[in-house]
């Protein structure tokens, strides 16, 4: 299964597709209503999305992204991150004043500068891997308020 990041209302664009990638995380950004998930492609579906050449009109209210990682290393400092240990990035060795971050998101655009959807998938990719979990485990560990 491959596992991309997708927001807002990506349904209606899949059903568009004709795929139903499995919705293994649901949350959301920086406010209730900025919808975030992470949803489980099959191969064929995953290649239906890339092959997708989006005709004008679509893709308005929805967007995914997929990356198998960030050229940020090494991923071997500890934060605190919604309150759960986490292995990340550090930005800058010498600052150790902020190892603590509210949810995921913060710390991908704090300290590690990434705010695009493309460069926050890219860095979500490597911490999931530092973490030895999932994408969908990594967000709901991390990004899901408690």
């Amino acid at each position: 299964m491959i596992e991309i990041l997708t927001c807002y209302d990506v349904e209606s664009e899949f059903k568009r597709l004709g795929i139903s990638p499995k919705l293994l995380w649901q949350g959301y950004a920086w406010e209730p209503g900025e919808r975030l998930c992470v949803h489980g492609c099959t191969e064929e579906e995953f290649q239906i999305l890339c092959d997708d050449p989006a005709p004008e009109g679509t893709w308005l209210e929805a967007g995914w992204r997929y990356d198998t990682g960030c050229n940020l290393a090494p991923f071997d400092t500890e934060f605190i991150v919604n309150g759960e240990k986490m292995l990340g990035y550090a930005r800058d060795e010498e600052d150790e004043d902020q190892l603590s971050y509210d949810h995921l998101l913060q710390y991908i655009c704090d300290e590690c500068g990434a705010s695009q959807p493309r460069n926050v998938m890219a860095v979500s990719a490597s911490l999931s891997r530092a973490n030895n979990m999932t994408l969908s485990e990594l967000y709901d560990k991390y990004q899901t308020r408690k």
